[in-house]
């Protein structure tokens, strides 16, 4: 689960900068930041809980 959620993020972190380049598209940037906070929060949760199991 964490390597799909990493890969996810850095696609995130990737269009990021796409996104900001264009006047018309700031929800898309908002969206993407939390999206990109959802993801690291769930990443931190999941590596915290595989510490704990191993």
């Amino acid at each position: 689960m964490s390597e799909r959620l990493e890969r996810v993020l850095r696609y995130l972190k990737s269009a990021r900068p796409i996104a900001e380049k264009s006047p018309t598209l700031g929800r898309v940037v908002e969206l993407i930041d939390e999206a990109i906070r959802e993801a690291e929060s769930r990443l931190k949760a999941t590596r915290s809980k595989n510490g704990r199991n191993h």
